[in-house]
């Protein structure tokens, strides 16, 4: 089991999905000083106790999450660029999202 620590030091138990509301969305991130733009999966759950938990998967602890979509949206577009930002300088290799299964057990 991978237990996150996420915004406030909430605890988010990643493989208790049975109990959590998931959707998929994409954010797209603009770099001025390049002009480029990025865009990147997010996935994006709602805990027991009500919070939208979201996730990028293309990036390695990226995830954050809010009480309102809008909120969190705007809290992953900030974390996305900072994690970028630590990748790009520590060189490691970003990961593929390749997409999302559901299995029954």
């Amino acid at each position: 089991m991978t237990i996150y620590s996420g915004w406030r030091g909430r605890r988010i138990e990643k493989d208790n999905a049975a109990r959590l509301n998931c959707g998929i969305s994409c954010i797209s991130l603009e770099y001025p000083e390049a002009t480029m733009t990025r865009e990147l999966t997010v996935v994006i759950e709602r805990d027991e106790d009500g919070y939208f938990v979201g996730t990028v998967p293309e990036l390695r602890g990226c995830h954050t999450q809010a009480k309102s979509l809008d909120l969190l949206m705007r809290r992953i577009k900030e974390a996305a660029q900072l994690c970028i930002e630590v990748e790009s300088e520590s060189g490691k290799e970003e990961l593929e999202f390749i997409g999302v299964q559901k299995i029954a057990v």
